[in-house]
């Protein structure tokens, strides 16, 4: 994700320069014109000038990266923590290790993806080219030698019809039905889809772990800063974007401001799973609820690591399958008929 002046990746590697300095003793405003004068991505100058300009004006750090570098309230408000009770040292190591899990997280879940959607899209292409290019002349050889056609061939032959018929109405059908339900629903749809995307195989499983490790991440992060834990689940529930669960969450937070306990606000949200009920229960109850909702974040993690190893695991044979398949049908499709015309030869 892209902020406005900062990329994830820049800042995270901002706040681990800065946390690194400050951490040995240099104070803010030199260590930021030490990590200004030794950068070697351009993308940080304007940033790092913006800082140092808002420094000297005598605006705080945390009020600057969110009013003027834009960003998100939920970063600045773990710097605006680390500010007020002087421990801004752990404030920078929070946000740095939150945007770094976040950054890996999500270049797992891509590299996973990679392969499938690859494939996906060289063969389409590849399909598109034989019906467009290919199949044409071989189907008027055909006809031309008067051959009779097996099953596979005649079944190539048909879907080629098809597509033909159909290749430029397909997209504005779909644009067609897109547009009516978006028009009809345009309020209930988005929420609709952010409820049901994560029923979809596989795709689905991913973005659920990704959200829960997500919210318990954020919620761990901000009431180990030292915020208390309605002003932690208010600033988790701004920094939640899937419509479907933030109204789950904004329900369970006001059975909590109402005196409900955490565990039993995000049981009878009845989206998370069992485990992180008991263990957020265990950890109120033991009264080290930070150091379980850090846990539950390494636990979801290792978890998704493990259901991504399974999907690539599972996605290579598949896919040979898959294209084993294919191959062995196009081969059929055109091989048989040549076969066939050049018996009709040798007896002629």
């Amino acid at each position: 994700r892209w902020f406005a002046l900062f990329s994830s990746l820049d800042l995270a590697f901002f706040f681990k320069q800065l946390h690194f300095l400050v951490k040995r003793g240099v104070t803010l405003y030199p260590a930021i014109e030490l990590i200004r004068a030794d950068i070697g991505s351009r993308s940080l100058g304007r940033p790092m000038d913006i800082l140092l300009s808002g420094l000297r004006e005598g605006n705080s750090f945390s009020e600057i990266l969110f009013s003027k570098l834009q960003v998100p309230l939920f970063i600045t408000n773990i710097i605006r923590v680390g500010e007020n009770e002087g421990s801004l040292v752990n404030s920078l190591e929070k946000a740095s290790g939150y945007l770094q899990n976040r950054i890996e997280l999500t270049r797992k879940i891509q590299n996973a993806l990679l392969y499938p959607i690859t494939l996906v899209v060289l063969g389409s292409g590849i399909l598109v080219w034989i019906m467009t290019q290919v199949l044409p002349s071989f189907k008027l050889i055909y006809e031309e030698a008067g051959v009779q056609l097996p099953l596979p061939t005649r079944v190539l032959f048909y879907l080629h019809a098809v597509f033909v018929q159909i290749w430029w109405k397909g997209p504005l059908v779909l644009v067609f039905v897109s547009g009516t339900l978006f028009f009809l629903f345009r309020k209930e749809l988005p929420f609709l889809i952010s409820k049901y995307v994560y029923r979809i195989h596989l795709i689905g499983t991913f973005r659920y772990y990704f959200s829960v490790m997500n919210f318990v991440s954020n919620l761990g992060s901000l009431h180990g800063s030292g915020m208390s834990l309605i002003q932690s689940f208010q600033l988790t529930l701004s920094a939640t974007h899937n419509l479907y669960l933030k109204s789950l969450l904004r329900n369970a937070l006001t059975k909590i401001i109402e005196g409900s306990k955490l565990s039993m606000a995000l049981h009878e949200a009845g989206f998370f799973p069992a485990i992180v009920i008991k263990m957020i229960m265990a950890g109120e109850e033991s009264g080290e609820l930070d150091q379980v909702l850090m846990q539950l974040t390494d636990y979801l993690g290792e978890e998704m690591d493990v259901r991504l190893q399974r999907f690539v695991a599972l996605i290579g044979p598949l896919s040979l399958i898959i294209i084993g398949f294919f191959v062995t049908f196009m081969s059929l499709s055109f091989l048989l008929p040549l076969f066939r015309m050049t018996g009709v030869i040798r007896h002629v």
